[in-house]
């Protein structure tokens, strides 16, 4: 039996050909690292233009590779100025520097709205649209089986 939880979130993993069915590729977006502070990288590039606030948010940004391949989480970031975007990661890059093409990878934060609206992929939402958030089950009690009165 599938353990699917009665949820207002989805419980698909976003991209995943057997239940969200998104394909990866139509959405990712290449760019190359202009600046780095820390956890904070800018990134730059034309297909960048026009994406708004924390688009990529909850997604990740892919460089390098063998050894030095890094994957990082994209915590948040504002909205594309001149090209440019500036994303806060989960860590700091280790091995890739300057100059380096990244591929950005949005992120789904497992909402009706954003399945919708973000991806247009409402028919393959996992989760149950309506469901109360402060939803609390409580388990069946069993009686005693010890015969009743006597």
């Amino acid at each position: 039996m599938p353990t699917f939880h009665f949820s207002s979130r989805c419980q698909y993993r976003v991209f995943d050909p057997a239940t969200c069915g998104l394909d990866r590729i139509d959405w990712e977006k290449a760019a190359t690292v202009s600046a780095m502070n820390g956890r904070e990288v800018t990134v730059t590039g034309v297909p960048l233009y026009g994406v708004l606030a924390n688009w990529f948010a909850e997604g990740w940004l892919e460089v390098g590779m063998g050894a030095q391949r890094e994957v990082r989480l994209i915590l948040a970031h504002p909205a594309e100025s001149g090209g440019a975007l500036t994303l806060t990661l989960n860590a700091p890059l280790r091995f890739n520097t300057t100059g380096a093409t990244v591929t950005l990878v949005p992120g789904c934060d497992g909402r009706w709205a954003t399945c919708d609206g973000k991806f247009g992929n409402s028919a393959a939402f996992g989760g149950h649209r309506f469901a109360l958030r402060n939803l609390a089950i409580k388990a069946l009690e069993i009686p005693e089986a010890n015969g009743g009165k006597k």
